[in-house]
């Protein structure tokens, strides 16, 4: 599926999101919304990631399934049965879902700063045990040392103070919980994305370069993608939209695979 569209504005706004924190989250803040409020009756949508699938992996892959792979390999080596787990950007509810149906936590909470992503969330998924609410990622409204999993998957770009939001995951961490984190950044970013995860007062157990998986699976999922977004999305809206879904051809599948982005998975414990 080609992108069509002006690669250079991306690149620009891109370059400036990431040098304008309150702007970059003003902007998400209202994009998710309004996807929220446009889709709000599109039930099959529940996912908001770019995938994984495992190294040497061929043919397509069923509608959202590399996206809950993804959760799954967030949490891979992480007992979460029968524990207390927050997801932050929690997006949709579907990957939170997934795993809360996989592998029963005691009580599995989502939040996100999207109101109506919220809304839509507890409307889909009223599962006991499993709430979502509505936050800020370095303000959480949770008690500290109460929850024994923090899971974080490609939210935290969108994040104005990395920092301020991993000191929350700590405190809301109980000593030794671990903190499941997934996302991407410019590939100069990446060592200083360990070191404020350190000086929070995490030690990284797992740290994987999983952009081979990404792309494998942006390659695998793209006839769902181009599907949903046919039936989904006005002309007109199309090319932003599959600039934002990471397709073959987008600036975000271009980055990764020249190396200038690195997609991460780290799993820390809190110390």
């Amino acid at each position: 599926m080609a992108v069509a569209g002006n690669q250079s504005f991306y690149k620009w706004l891109s370059s400036f999101m990431r040098g304008n924190a309150s702007f970059r989250q003003s902007l998400w803040k209202w994009w998710y919304n309004f996807l929220s409020r446009k889709y709000s009756n599109l039930t099959e949508w529940t996912c908001m990631n770019y995938g994984y699938l495992p190294e040497g992996f061929v043919g397509s892959a069923a509608h959202e399934e590399v996206s809950k792979n993804l959760y799954q390999q967030v949490v891979n080596g992480v007992n979460i049965s029968d524990k207390d787990v927050l997801e932050v950007g929690c997006g949709r509810g579907g990957g939170l879902h997934h795993l809360h149906e996989r592998f029963s936590p005691k009580a599995s909470v989502g939040l996100d700063l999207s109101h109506r992503s919220i809304s839509f969330c507890n409307k889909r998924f009223p599962d006991k045990g499993l709430r979502y609410i509505q936050g800020s990622a370095d303000d959480l409204p949770l008690d500290s040392d109460t929850m024994d999993t923090l899971i974080n998957v490609e939210s935290s770009h969108t994040y104005p103070d990395f920092d301020a939001f991993v000191k929350e995951a700590c405190r809301v961490l109980k000593p030794g919980g671990h903190f499941c984190y997934a996302d991407f950044r410019q590939a100069e970013k990446v060592d200083s994305i360990k070191k404020s995860i350190e000086s929070a007062g995490f030690q990284i157990e797992v740290y994987n370069d999983i952009s081979p998986n990404v792309l494998l699976a942006l390659k695998a999922d793209e006839p769902n993608r181009d599907e949903l977004i046919k039936a989904h999305v006005p002309w007109w809206m199309r090319t932003t939209v599959k600039q934002f879904a990471g397709v073959p051809g987008s600036k975000f599948f271009t980055d990764l695979s020249s190396g200038e982005t690195v997609y991460m998975h780290i799993i820390s414990r809190k110390i």
